[in-house]
């Protein structure tokens, strides 16, 4: 929903506009949102604000041959995939400078504009996406991607040639496929004997003893005593942060 509050205020205000669509996004960001352990989608909605004023830019950009537009997508797709393939493991840092460093140059090199039905399919592309990734990294345990790789990868959906987006996309589903096919998460489980899953040795005997059953009673009462006294004290310390009067904590 918020994605596609970005988009219609994109498509319908003008261009100064696009500062308050970022002004709402800070705002929103720092007074409402909540913190979402799977996917930041304040992040993923700056990105598409931003990957769309950088589209819609490029009409007036420098006029440069389109090997460069290749090139550097090119470089940039090279690494994603050797990264979602697990052949190399650069860290967050680079494969982040290296998106920031593309999308730099990209910025200043001539595209033609985009019809806005084409530049909704991109931005649906981008954020349906984005979401996907996110939990699909938790199905596969994969530690090293997060909201901000999963939009440094995402990002030639919109900035790149309608082309290279669409074999783009197909190349990353290949990658996900494949690395969701190897992970040992998705794997049948393997055959364990059950004679490794029964210890062999039995448990050994314990004398009963009423005086030990006795301390062990008094010492776990006095132990879930102290720690009722230490959550009420805890109670009302807050309270008292909060601004209750200590009567009205008894």
């Amino acid at each position: 929903m918020k994605s596609l509050f970005v988009f219609v205020c994109f498509l319908f205000s003008p261009v100064r506009g696009w500062i308050g669509i970022g002004c709402l996004l800070a705002t929103d960001r720092v007074l409402w949102n909540r913190i979402n352990p799977i996917m930041d989608v304040n992040a993923i909605c700056f990105s598409l604000a931003a990957g769309l004023a950088i589209a819609h830019t490029r009409g007036d950009g420098v006029q440069t041959n389109t090997v460069l537009h290749f090139a550097l997508v090119g470089l940039w797709m090279l690494c994603c995939v050797l990264q979602i393939l697990s052949v190399t493991r650069l860290g967050r840092a680079y494969e982040v400078v290296l998106a920031a460093t593309v999308v730099s140059v990209l910025s200043c090199v001539y595209q033609t504009v985009d019809a806005p039905e084409i530049m909704a399919l991109r931005a649906f592309m981008f954020v349906v996406g984005n979401v996907t990734l996110s939990y699909l990294g938790i199905l596969l345990m994969d530690d090293f991607s997060d909201t901000y790789i999963h939009i440094c990868r995402t990002l030639i959906f919109i900035l790149g040639d309608l082309r290279l987006a669409g074999v783009w996309m197909s190349v990353y589903m290949l990658c996900v496929g494949h690395q969701a096919r190897s992970n040992s998460a998705f794997a049948s489980p393997n055959h364990v004997p059950l004679q490794q899953c029964v210890t062999t040795s039995a448990p050994a005997a314990v004398p009963y003893s009423p005086e030990e059953e006795d301390t062990t009673l008094l010492k776990s009462g006095s132990s879930a005593s102290s720690m009722v006294m230490d959550d009420a004290g805890l109670l009302r310390e807050a309270l008292a942060r909060k601004g209750f009067s200590r009567e009205c904590t008894n």
